[in-house]
């Protein structure tokens, strides 16, 4: 993680970093509004292709343009579509929750960025929930509240559980690690 990393702290360095799982890099609603509108604008339905009205758009570099309703239609909703998957996209490549030697590190968002620190030893408990299929593929969420009622979830995490066990294994080192100097 490029964000983590260029804001670690003396002495502090990277335990363990968790991904957001391949299957949630698309959102497949907007996949599916996107595939289908591009369907129906390549196969335009016979019952359609006679009786839609049409309209007159000015487009600046083509000028007058007579478009049907349904192409304007099925193009935006090809738009719609693609902004979707886009944003689904972004928002996963985005994500960063890292375990360092300090704290618990959970940063979202491109443009608007949020990030949530939790001092290790300052959080109360770690939840870790997975459905059904999110144990057949391996993913699931993770909420963190921090002992001042902070709180963070992150959703459709890689390995939820091995997150979990690297943050508790950790914190028992760093607790016993004292008596073995």
């Amino acid at each position: 993680s490029t964000y983590v990393r260029r804001f670690l702290i003396k002495n502090e360095k990277v335990i363990y970093q968790a991904y957001p799982h391949w299957l949630f890099y698309l959102d497949l609603i907007g996949l599916i509004f996107f595939l289908i509108s591009v369907y129906l604008l390549l196969n335009e339905p016979v019952f359609i292709q006679n009786h839609i009205p049409r309209i007159i758009l000015w487009i600046p570099w083509l000028d007058y343009v007579k478009i049907s309703v349904w192409h304007l239609g099925l193009g935006t909703m090809i738009f719609v579509g693609l902004m979707v998957v886009w944003e689904a996209f972004i928002d996963n490549k985005t994500t960063e929750l890292v375990i360092t030697s300090k704290r618990i590190i959970h940063k979202t968002g491109l443009l608007n960025r949020t990030v949530i620190e939790i001092k290790l030893g300052k959080f109360e408990k770690i939840i870790v929930k997975q459905s059904f299929i999110g144990r057949i593929f391996n993913y699931g969420s993770i909420t963190i509240t921090g002992m001042s009622k902070v709180q963070t979830t992150i959703h459709h995490i890689v390995a939820p559980l091995k997150f979990k066990k690297q943050l508790w294994q950790y914190l028992e080192y760093d607790r016993i690690k004292p008596l073995y100097k």
